[in-house]
């Protein structure tokens, strides 16, 4: 009887075991019985958004030689592999497609992905290595080279300051790449405080996050410090469709709301713990839907209102064709319930360092004359992110429109207003049951960085 594997299908979001034959190799490939795969957020996000064709997934690998066909003695860079060698293998083939996104799986040879017993390695020039590192850290290789690659691409300098924006696996490797490429300065853009942390350890000297995340880190361990508030007002917002009867908060009963997690839920549940409504789906209450930083949800009416900010989504949701006439919006500056949003932070612990508040203080007082020239040249910073934007998808419309709703909210910000402080720690706590925090923090800000500053 024909050896069989079994393989895990996608379609749609659903997914099915299916067991297919396994193909002998036939010249100049490789068949590796899989040891790890890895599930990237690309993965994820198609899966959310309904796989059209039915697809075996998995594109980060590292599996064990099984049996090699004739003509394959070396790896990619020439070292000698034989059956029972350990692999990783980049997923993409230039000419010919990418593991782990093959479509007809059904088709021989099967095994076209990772999420499967095997994964038969038969474009020409699959690039595999040879490698003696566990299978849990060679299973992160393919997003590794990522970061290393972003690196090499920004041709980072000694001593260059690095911004990073985004605290996934992706940001981090980043970081990463940056750090032994010799950034003197790493900026960490937002996250959950488990990312935060990783961030932290791989050498980030600053993290720039939203104050209700930054505090619910604080209260579960992480001493993050507030050194100076760019952002002085809230952009965020719950946007509904009219036709779906929205006139006022009291009609969010029994409907479904598109929210941001990662630490951007924290405002809303608060909201929606000072308005009494519960958001587990009971009757009454309603429907939380995870959403993801678009506004699909709405766009194809699977969401009654879907968080946005007034600089970005709102207007993407304009650019598909819904009219503000046919939009009713909630400010959560005007519910009462905004919190602070983009800060930046460090560790309690390097204030006590001297040196460290020094390079602080100089990073502090630079980004604010770049919010400053900003606000008084703002089509031309808008500009700026045109001529650096490589993939062309950015326009001018959107990019200006951004920069002047932004200068609304960086105007007057800076140096930490302690009322604003208090306003966001309150909204925090009236959680009733499940507040984000239990209890008012105690030095989670300073004005010692900007005072060395101004």
């Amino acid at each position: 009887m024909a050896r069989t594997g079994r393989a895990v299908i996608a379609h749609g979001q659903d997914f099915e075991i299916r067991e297919y034959p396994v193909p002998d190799p036939a010249p100049n490939t490789v068949l590796l019985r899989q040891e790890m795969a890895g599930i990237c957020g690309t993965d994820l996000h198609n899966w959310q958004n309904g796989i059209q064709e039915e697809m075996l997934l998995g594109h980060e690998n590292v599996g064990i030689v099984e049996a090699i066909g004739k003509g394959v003695e070396t790896d990619y860079v020439g070292q000698p592999i034989q059956e029972g060698d350990r692999v990783v293998l980049a997923p993409g083939v230039k000419g010919y497609g990418a593991y782990g996104f093959r479509t007809e799986p059904d088709n021989a040879p099967h095994f076209g992905g990772g999420f499967s017993d095997y994964i038969y390695l038969n474009f020409p020039n699959t690039c595999l290595l040879k490698t003696e590192v566990s299978p849990e850290v060679g299973v992160v290789t393919e997003p590794f080279t990522i970061g290393v690659h972003a690196a090499m691409r920004a041709k980072i300098q000694i001593g260059d300051t690095v911004v990073v924006q985004g605290s996934g696996a992706i940001g981090l490797v980043t970081l990463i790449g940056a750090k032994i490429s010799g950034a003197g300065k790493l900026i960490m853009i937002g996250g959950p405080e488990g990312r935060l942390e990783l961030a932290r350890k791989m050498g980030a000297d600053v993290i720039i996050d939203w104050m209700p995340a930054a505090l619910a880190s604080r209260e579960k361990g992480l001493p993050l410090v507030n050194i100076a508030q760019p952002f002085k007002r809230s952009g965020m917002m719950l946007t509904c469709r009219k036709d779906s009867g929205i006139k006022s908060p009291s009609d969010f009963s029994n409907k479904t709301l598109g929210v941001w997690f990662y630490g951007n839920e924290y405002p809303f549940l608060s909201w929606m713990s000072k308005l009494g409504i519960a958001t587990d789906g009971s009757s009454g209450g309603v429907t939380v839907l995870k959403q993801g930083f678009n506004v699909d949800p709405i766009l194809q009416k699977q969401a009654e209102c879907v968080s946005t900010m007034t600089y970005n989504e709102y207007w993407q949701i304009i650019d598909a064709g819904l009219g503000a006439d046919e939009l009713v919006t909630f400010k959560y500056e005007d519910q009462g319930v905004a919190t602070l949003e983009d800060g930046l932070y460090v560790l309690e612990k390097n204030l006590a360092d001297a040196a460290f508040v020094d390079k602080m203080a100089r990073f502090v007082r630079a980004s604010m004359k770049g919010w400053d020239w900003a606000r008084n040249n703002s089509d031309a910073a808008a500009d700026i992110v045109l001529e650096n934007d490589e993939t062309g998808a950015q326009t001018e419309k959107h990019q200006r429109r951004m920069m002047g709703e932004i200068n609304k909210l960086t105007a007057n910000g800076g140096k930490l207003d302690a009322g604003d402080y208090e306003r966001t720690v309150a909204t925090l706590m009236s959680g009733g049951s499940d507040p984000v925090i239990s209890q008012a923090p105690t030095g989670a800000w300073t004005h010692k960085v900007w005072d060395a500053a101004f």
